[in-house]
Parts: structure tokens; sequence; C-alpha cells
């Protein structure tokens, strides 16, 4: 007789281990879901957005080394571009 007694509460929990993988499995299953969705919501490719909205999202470095400096009437006059010097 003992021994089906052990064995069946070998078997309660085992039944309790598998009850509780599964509300742990559907719980990631729905935080996952949950995820999706909000990324769907705020998330854009680059693709999607306007030019306006990519100007926004970088930032372009100067250097001094990136100007010619010239002077004019006693100013020190810095000019970008190498085609005005011509």
């Amino acid at each position: 007789m003992e021994r089906s007694s052990s064995n069946n509460k070998g078997k309660t929990v085992q039944h309790q281990f598998d009850s509780f993988c599964g509300k742990v499995l559907k719980g990631e299953a729905s935080n996952y879901r949950k995820a999706l969705a909000r990324r769907w919501r705020y998330e854009v490719t680059f693709s999607e957005l306007s030019e306006k909205e990519l100007n926004q999202l970088y930032a372009m470095d100067e250097y001094a080394t990136d100007y010619y400096l010239f002077q004019v009437m006693g100013y020190d006059v810095e000019v970008k571009d190498a085609l005005i010097d011509r």
C-alpha cells in the first residue's frame, strides 16, 4: 500500500509542476504579445519617416579644419565651401 501512496504523491507533484510550467509559459506568451503590440504602436521604420523627421535624428559635427580662413578688411572670415575661394 505504501508504494501506491508514494506513487500518487509523485504524480500529484508532477501534475502541480506541469500546471506551474503551463502558467509560466502562458504568462511569458502574454508578455511577449504585449511587447510586440507596444513595439508596433510606437516604432516606425526609417523609410516611413518624412524628410523633416529624418533631419531631427542626427547632428553634424563641425571642426575648424572644415573651414577656410580669409582676412577681409581686417576681419577673419570662415568659408566652408572650397569653391568660393576661386
